[in-house]
């Protein structure tokens, strides 16, 4: 099978969820009384979910804060079995859409949410992350570029401690060593997700770096040096580090890295993650 028919498409992945049972949904301001669409937004926010009771409600209230007109909501949970549907529930009335269907991942559920929306851009934002102040969208929006990758700092914490402003890298090749763009600084039309195919399925912790390096090959960048995000990195460092760092791998030389470089690369990581876990977090 080619790559290209490998990756999901928005057509692909809105076909599956059709076939999958959905145990709840809401929508709202979707239609109109007489069943027709209502106009698209200007931009979906798209946050996924499983078991997120601690956090949900902080970073639901974050979108829901933002002054900038014409954006929609939409949250996909994993059929969580915390209270994470009665806080959908309790701001079911204010979310464009929500539903609760099994995934096989987040990145899964992160493909679902993209087909559900309905906005000329997308932000995937993280039920443990918030936007850095309520005019975010708003200073973003009128910045962004149609022809490029748009690309925000992100604010980062753990806990109370503050890490600092992560501004991407005008430059690919920092890339071959680590995931220096997080997903949630990203900001893709719906016209580039159709042109590039969703998030590849087949890796289950780092298909967003993959993305990302698909988009930058055809693309290029468009850094936007004001922060959008505050990252939450708590519980962040991945638990199967080893899988994360051969994904990481496989990846980059599916981009290009010579395979020597590439996994010379995991190895000085892995060892330098063993002996430094304890004592600072680092990127992927």
């Amino acid at each position: 099978m080619s790559r290209a028919l490998s990756i999901p498409t928005i057509q692909s992945v809105g076909d599956s969820m059709a076939r999958t049972p959905t145990s709840h949904h809401g929508t709202r301001g979707r239609e109109d009384a007489s069943g027709s669409s209502s106009p698209p937004p200007v931009l979906t926010v798209a946050t996924v979910t499983y078991n997120a009771e601690k956090t949900l409600e902080k970073t639901i209230l974050s979108v829901l804060s933002q002054t900038a007109q014409h954006v929609e909501y939409v949250i996909v949970d994993g059929g969580s079995t915390d209270s994470t549907l009665e806080i959908l529930q309790q701001y079911s009335d204010r979310i464009s859409c929500w539903i609760t269907q099994k995934d096989g991942g987040v990145y899964d559920a992160m493909n679902k949410a993209i087909a559900l929306s309905r906005g000329q851009w997308i932000h995937l934002l993280n039920a443990d992350d918030c936007y850095v102040s309520g005019e975010s969208l708003a200073q973003v929006i009128p910045r962004l570029d149609s022809c490029r990758l748009n690309c925000s700092a992100i604010l980062q914490k753990s806990g109370d401690r503050f890490y600092g402003t992560q501004i991407p890298p005008r430059w690919r090749w920092p890339l071959y060593y680590s995931a220096y763009i997080p997903h949630p600084g990203l900001i893709v039309s719906r016209e580039q997700y159709g042109q590039l195919g969703l998030f590849d399925t087949r890796y289950a912790i780092s298909a967003d770096h993959d993305f990302i390096l698909r988009a930058l090959a055809r693309y290029g960048i468009h850094v936007l040096r004001t922060p959008l995000v505050l990252m939450d990195m708590q519980g962040k460092a991945p638990r199967h580090f080893g899988q994360a760092f051969g994904e990481f791998c496989e990846i980059t030389i599916l981009h290009g890295l010579p395979r020597w470089l590439a996994h010379l690369i995991k190895w000085f990581k892995i060892f330098r993650y063993r002996h430094f876990i304890h004592k600072k977090m680092m990127p992927v």
